[in-house]
This record gives C-alpha cells, structure tokens and sequence, in this order.
C-alpha cells in the first residue's frame, strides 16, 4: 500500500490532466512513521533534528496572529517531513526504483494528451523551435488548452516541477540499467525548457567528474556545496554591498529574484520567527526594486518565512544528512540533484522535494557497494 500511496501522489504531479488530490496519500507513511516510532521508542539521527521543524512551522509567523493558511500549510509539511522520515527509513529502494520507473509510462501517456490538446508544441518539435521551450514559463494545461504557449507541462503545477521528477527519473533509469526509460526521461525533462534543470544537471556533472577523476576531494566537495548553500542567506545579505549601485540596478531589472532573495535574508534577520510560511509576498516593504514574489529558492524561503531558529535546524539536519549520505555516489547524486534544483524553486510542501531526498538516504541505508548498485538496482 505504501508503494501505491507514493505512486499515486507522483501521478498527481505529473497529470495535471484532471483534478485529483493523491497528495493526501502522504499521510500513510506519516503515519506509519508515527506508529513505528512509537513502537521503537527511538529515532535516528539526524531525522530526530528535523521533527523539531514541525513545531516551528506552526510557529512561523505567530508575531502577527494565527493565521488559518499558515496552520494548513504546517499540516501540510508536517505530513511530508514524517512521510520522508518513514520513506528514507523503512521503503525498499528497489522497490522505490519501480515506482520512479513506472511514472516514466505516466508522462508518456500525458504527453501524447498534450501533443493533441497543442498544436503548436507539436510544430515546436517538428521545427525544433528551441525558443518555444527556452521561454516557457511555469503555465497550467488548463490555461495553455486556452490559448498560452508553453514548453512541455505534464505537471498541474508548471513544468518546473516536471523537470524535477523527469530529471530523478532519468537517474534512476539509468541507475537501474533501463536506457530506453533514461533517454524519454531526459527528453521530457529538457522539453519543459526549465534552467534549474541545467544547472542541476551541470552541478551532477561537475560532482561526477570529481568523483570519477579526483575521488580524494569527492567528500570535501559535497560538504563544501551544502555548505554554501546554507550559507545563502549570510551571503545575500551583504552581497549588493560588493557591487555598484549601477550594476546592482542592473541586476534588479534582470529579475525580481535577486530582490526576492535579499528580501527574504532580511525577513529572516527582523523575525526569529519568520513572516509565516507562504506569506513573504504579503511585505511589500522588503521588496525594494521590484514587486513581492516568492524567494524560488528553498534556502531563501526557509529563511525567510520560517525564520534564523527553524533555518538552523533545517541547516544542522542537512549537515548531518550529507555526512550520512556522502561516501555513496548514487545517494549523493541523487541528493545534489534534488538540492540543486530546489536552489532555483521553492517548495518545502513538495512532494517532489521530499521523496527524491528519501530516496537518496534509502540508497545509503542499503548499504550496496557502489560498484555494484547498478547490478543491484536492474
């Protein structure tokens, strides 16, 4: 049941072709996690760290009242954060191999309904229309069936986070020696035209490079990479003061994120507590050069909303995390896919942000040596 659960809320990420709500399938293993934790009496390091953002969420924002969105969000990540506890702990990542692979047949099925529904990405492809995809942005299917032109979707969401799960699956296709499944996913992937996805993939490649050619500095330069990226509120709150006022200007007409991202450092900084999860657009006065949006960024989101007492216990489990995971290559790639991503998108509430990183310590956790995952995986 608890494979089927995970299943079923991944289609409802990746349909975005009818109304469903699978999401709530996630209570399962939140569930079970409670019920296990409860028969053990114990949980792991550094899971134990994590379960102190449950409290705190619902914390976030308590200066101006509680507010009935921010309690539904708590809920909300509180389910995940207890689902990814019972996923990395307990789920089978052979069996997690099956699931991912599965959902490759899901975007195939989507993809063929929005070849049909969109005329226009069909001529994109035939005339290999590379700006289609370069300018998509993160449109629904309801709306572009209406008339607004868009890379490849697959998600209700936007195709943001159809690069996401398209992209895992790519790897762990290729991780389970399925090459034909690797290939449509990383066809899928690219066609939603998203430039996290780039970097991600870049990032991978840089770290593969390391491990393959200079495995004496692979752990080093993981930890080096997580830790940079924690340190992103620290760095956004004094880096304008390094340029000129003319190439700051420059930077803020660019894009609203580097506003954002300097906003949401100083929401962190004036609220211990943040300014409550998903309500950072609310505060208009932080954002100086442009209009209030989300950060795009999961570090800059945490600081932010949740506020410095909750970023620090995201950033000590996260520590923890990548000492747990990092001597194993396919758990590492996984882990700097996911967090590399989620440095260009928000979603702490996501399932595409929790289960990838589950799955990364599940591989771990079975101890397969690296040389023969693939031959463990098939």
């Amino acid at each position: 049941m608890i494979y089927l659960a995970i299943g079923l809320s991944a289609v409802e990420k990746i349909s975005g072709l009818f109304l469903t709500y699978f999401g709530v399938l996630m209570v399962i293993p939140a569930l079970m996690f409670i019920v296990s934790t409860a028969k053990t009496y114990s949980i792991l390091k550094p899971f134990n760290i994590l379960l102190f953002l449950i409290p705190l969420s619902f914390l976030s924002g308590i200066e101006y009242g509680l507010k009935v969105e921010i309690i539904l969000r708590s809920v909300q990540l509180s389910v995940l954060i207890l689902a990814f506890c019972y996923i990395a702990i307990y789920i089978d990542p052979l069996k997690l191999k099956i699931v991912f692979s599965s959902l490759v047949y899901v975007m195939i099925a989507c993809f063929c309904f929005e070849l049909f529904v969109k005329p226009d990405l069909l001529s994109a492809y035939l005339n290999l229309d590379m700006e289609y995809f370069i300018q998509s942005g993160g449109a629904y299917l309801y709306d572009e069936t209406r008339g607004r032109s868009s890379g490849l979707t697959l998600f209700a969401q936007g195709n943001v986070y159809a690069a996401t799960i398209a992209g895992l699956c790519f790897f762990v296709c290729l991780m389970a020696k399925k090459p034909f499944l690797a290939i449509i996913s990383l066809f899928f992937a690219l066609s939603t035209g998203s430039r996290a996805l780039l970097v991600s993939f870049f990032a991978v490649l840089v770290f593969s490079y390391i491990y393959k050619y200079h495995s004496r500095f692979w752990i080093f330069s993981v930890r080096a990479f997580v830790l940079i990226l924690v340190l992103q509120p620290l760095i956004y709150q004094n880096l304008y003061w390094l340029f000129s006022d003319e190439f700051n200007d420059f930077l803020y007409s660019l894009s609203p994120r580097y506003v954002a991202f300097i906003a949401h450092a100083h929401m962190g900084l004036d609220h211990i507590f943040g300014v409550g999860l998903f309500q950072a657009s609310s505060f208009p006065e932080y954002f100086f050069a442009r209009w209030p949006i989300p950060a795009h960024n999961q570090f800059m989101s945490f600081f932010g909303e949740l506020g410095i007492i909750a970023y620090l216990t995201w950033c000590l489990f996260l520590w923890q995390f990548t000492k747990t995971i990092e001597k194993n290559y396919y758990a590492s790639v996984v882990f700097i896919y996911t967090l590399s991503m989620y440095t260009f998108i928000t979603g702490y509430n996501e399932w595409s942000f929790w289960v990838p990183l589950a799955l990364s310590y599940a591989i771990t956790r079975a101890e397969f040596p690296t040389k023969k995952l693939n031959a463990s995986l098939s």
